[in-house]
């Protein structure tokens, strides 16, 4: 289940074993919703039918992240990607495999921060990157 309050249209979910993206979005005063998805353009979804869409490598990929050199190895983890346009990578920590932001001085730069969220759905990637931005992430499906 997804709190209706977390999706913006063009996020990712998955209803049914059906991944898709938001494409209309109606959320009530209650947080209650009724939402659209691409694969089903006439019928609505409410947040308790929708679930988030694991991070992987494999999502990073079709969102464009870009698989950096084995030998750069920031303290903090393993880099499994980066946008160099933005500055941004998403690395997979050794010791839990969880996903984590990482704030960098670009490709030419060697200073990390450590931003400290942890990503586990490629809609909080999505949100977080728009936020950050103000644009949206391209997305593959």
């Amino acid at each position: 289940m997804i709190n209706g309050r977390e999706l913006r249209i063009g996020n990712i979910a998955t209803v049914a074993n059906l991944t898709g993206s938001v494409t209309s979005l109606t959320v009530c005063e209650d947080g209650d919703a009724d939402i659209t998805m691409s694969f089903s353009p006439g019928y609505d979804y409410s947040p308790e039918q929708l679930d988030p869409v694991p991070l992987s490598e494999e999502w990073l990929e079709k969102i464009g992240f870009e698989t950096v050199e084995e030998n750069w190895e920031p303290s903090v983890g393993d880099a499994v990607g980066k946008l160099f346009y933005n500055n941004m990578s998403v690395i997979r920590q050794r010791d839990t495999g969880k996903f984590h932001l990482l704030l960098d001085g670009g490709p030419d730069e060697h200073e990390y921060g450590f931003a400290g969220i942890e990503l586990k759905a490629v809609h909080q990637l999505q949100n977080l990157y728009f936020a950050l931005t103000g644009e949206e992430l391209p997305v593959k499906e």
